[in-house]
């Protein structure tokens, strides 16, 4: 009688986690905009940095512009450095960035 129970509690659980995830989701993409980048569009990457003794919010918040080489899935792009170093030793390195880290470069 108690497992039964048991188990009548834990179906019971299951089907108000899953109502309660379609909420959530709901609530999360009403108003997400759906943001796509095609291989060779220029970006700016977000990138969180912090200083000492300088206030966070005053410091450059994005850098780039970055140029997409390729899309990995819904949601994670390949980006490299759009900008030409003739100083640096290293050549730029692709990274894989979320694209909400990533905004439209307009110039």
């Amino acid at each position: 009688v108690v497992a039964q129970r048991a188990e009548g509690v834990r179906q019971f659980a299951r089907l108000r986690i899953q109502d309660q995830l379609r909420v959530d989701a709901t609530r999360y993409n009403f108003r997400r905009i759906d943001v796509r980048f095609k291989p060779g569009d220029r970006v700016w990457g977000w990138t969180a940095i912090r200083r000492r003794g300088l206030s966070e919010k005053l410091l450059k918040r994005y850098f780039g512009p970055y140029k997409v080489l390729r899309r990995l899935g819904d949601l994670n792009y390949e980006v490299m450095s759009d900008v030409t170093r003739t100083s640096s030793r290293r050549p730029p390195r692709p990274e894989v960035v979320h694209v909400v880290r990533l905004k439209p470069y307009y110039a």
